[in-house]
């Protein structure tokens, strides 16, 4: 009975994630169409944007107007959705990295998000289903920034914060072999 009950109350878990989900706009998307030369288009340019369609077309045995229209295509689907440069925050000044996960009440949801606008330090913000609501990623010059990020972030609710030591996978990119494995 013991563990029918558990299954009963997981199951329940899990229908209420769903329904929670659906309310937020977050539905399983298709998987995208794409051949094996497309795949390898996606993998080239998430290690270097800046590549030539003429270099990637000699990597790839086609000519340079063809890898323009693949790209485009793959551009027009929404798979890529922008080049970016990576920087080198360290070098910038702000070494450290923290993640604060702040427990916020939906009736401040709102103030919240405007609030993470307005802190430069905040690189990302992600509204998450779980223990807390919000996961911060914070980059800062010294702990004390950090701190005073907290305060800020700490007027809306609970936090709880992970100061990063290390980065063993600091930018990861999508690869075919582990997309098809979804």
């Amino acid at each position: 009975m013991h563990a029918k009950g558990k299954n009963e109350s997981e199951a329940e878990t899990l229908r209420s994630l769903q329904m929670e989900g659906s309310r937020l706009g977050m539905t399983s998307v298709s998987k995208p169409d794409l051949d094996d030369i497309s795949w390898k288009i996606v993998e080239v340019l998430q290690a270097n944007a800046r590549i030539s369609f003429s270099e990637l077309a000699r990597m790839l045995g086609l000519s340079p107007p063809a890898v323009a229209e693949r790209v485009h295509r793959i551009e027009e689907s929404g798979i890529i959705e922008g080049y970016t440069a990576r920087i080198n925050r360290a070098v910038l000044g702000k070494p450290l990295i923290a993640f604060v996960r702040v427990t916020v009440v939906p009736a401040r949801y709102a103030a919240f998000t405007a609030a993470v606008h307005e802190v430069p330090d905040i690189l990302e913000c992600h509204h998450t289903m779980g223990a807390q609501s919000y996961i911060v990623k914070v980059a800062a010059a010294s702990v004390e920034a950090i701190d005073a990020v907290i305060a800020q972030l700490g007027s809306f609710g609970t936090s709880e914060t992970s100061l990063v030591l290390s980065s063993p996978i600091p930018h990861a990119t999508v690869l075919k072999a582990e997309y098809d494995r979804s």
